[in-house]
């Protein structure tokens, strides 16, 4: 509820005058600090007062240095989220090619992926298994051809996928309740059905 409405064009104005008065309040707090707080502390020497208020200028950079750092923060976890999402747009790109090699850099892509984003390991090993049951389905409707007219070269890449998936985890044929179905068999067929 509270998303909606900030996302709205009111809410919006809501949250930026409510942040203009936050910081305005800490901006009177911050001017009332450094000219009471020498009173406060009832410190009469003048070098005291002088470092009393140093103090409280030390206090005030470094919030805003800490602010900084934390809308640093912020902005690098959405541009590595986008690139992340960019990433993963352009392979599945890739697996949807009609050229051999542009499926298999997609594959090699999505495996950099899930190494790079352990978060998005299981959404990988999803496409990954629908490309694998897209391509070579578990009942293939006619025999796989001779293995001698079969390129050696797609072979090693079919290969280097059931290699990839399981050293990134997936062992089996179950990965935390997900069928992925990467036997040799079908890893044949797939080597088969993509040429």
């Amino acid at each position: 509820m509270t998303v909606l409405f900030v996302r709205s064009r009111a809410g919006r104005f809501v949250a930026w005058l409510m942040l203009g008065l936050v910081g305005a309040a800490g901006a009177v707090l911050y001017a009332w600090a450094l000219l009471k707080i020498p009173d406060r502390m009832h410190l009469h020497d003048p070098q005291d007062r002088y470092n009393a208020r140093i103090l409280v200028i030390s206090v005030g950079g470094a919030v805003v240095v800490g602010l900084g750092l934390l809308y640093t923060a912020r902005t690098y976890s959405l541009s590595h989220r986008g690139q992340i999402t960019d990433r993963f747009t352009k392979a599945l790109e890739q697996l949807d090619a009609d050229q051999l090699y542009v499926r298999v850099g997609g594959i090699q892509a999505l495996g950099r992926l899930m190494h790079d984003s352990p978060i998005h390991h299981d959404d990988i090993i999803e496409v990954l298994t629908a490309f694998v049951r897209d391509r070579a389905p578990m009942t293939p409707s006619a025999p796989p051809p001779d293995r001698v007219t079969r390129p050696a070269v797609l072979h090693e890449h079919v290969v280097d996928l059931h290699v990839q998936c399981r050293h990134e985890g997936v062992q089996g044929s179950v990965h935390e309740g997900l069928s992925v179905g990467l036997a040799t068999p079908i890893l044949d067929t797939l080597a088969s059905s993509v040429t």
